[in-house]
């Protein structure tokens, strides 16, 4: 495994001073996912906390001008180190308590998560495939989008009775994309967001099409 400046130490290090609300995140297997996409699915639930996000996002507009107003260091999301060592704890609860898994999807970002889930798994579970995701376009009414990250929405809506952000189901739009990649596969895939505009969801959910088994 090439070297970097993310160290696994310092990631469980990270872990003790979270606050409690954000760990032991659930994690189960979703069985009613797996007959439409042919693969056992495993859903790392970081919605499931007071901030519905895999960490608390602050307005970096406001924090920069704070941070030179106080003469303080102003750490920046996937820039600066720590918010990579952050986001690896994520990736501890799958390795720890999974038995085995053969692949973490996870939604590229900004890059912290990708980053740090990827470190955590490949150092700890190397034979485990980790997989970086982003829509082919970004504005949100792409063909792609409608395509694939929403179909994701829905099965996850109609599936799991989960709520989230078009970038949380990235994972479930992957395996959808490539059936023939994942099948029979275990694949870990990271729910990472449920922060929507209600309107916005129910215009992307109901434009896309019903998985049902």
């Amino acid at each position: 495994m090439r070297k970097t400046r993310l160290d696994s130490s310092r990631i469980r290090a990270a872990r003790r001073v979270i606050d409690p609300v954000f760990l032991d995140t659930p994690l189960y297997r979703c069985e009613a996912l797996e007959p439409d996409l042919g693969c056992t699915v495993s859903i790392t639930l970081e919605t499931a906390n007071p901030v519905r996000s895999f960490k608390a996002w602050s307005g970096r507009g406001r924090a920069a001008v704070i941070a030179r107003h106080d003469g303080i260091r102003l750490v920046e999301d996937s820039l600066d180190l720590e918010t990579c060592e952050g986001a690896a704890t994520v990736g501890l609860e799958p390795v720890d308590t999974v038995p085995s898994f053969d692949a973490v999807l996870i939604a590229l970002g900004g890059g912290a998560l990708a980053t740090g889930v990827g470190q955590v798994v490949k150092a700890l579970a190397p034979g485990v495939e980790v997989i970086c995701v982003q829509p082919l376009g970004a504005p949100a009414m792409t063909h792609s989008w409608r395509g694939r990250r929403v179909a994701g929405m829905r099965m996850l809506l109609d599936h799991a009775g989960l709520v989230v952000e078009p970038s949380a189901a990235l994972g479930i739009a992957a395996i959808l994309k490539d059936r023939d990649r994942f099948a029979g596969r275990h694949v870990v895939t990271i729910v990472c967001g449920g922060n929507v505009d209600v309107d916005a969801y129910h215009r992307w959910v109901d434009a896309a099409p019903t998985h049902r088994s």
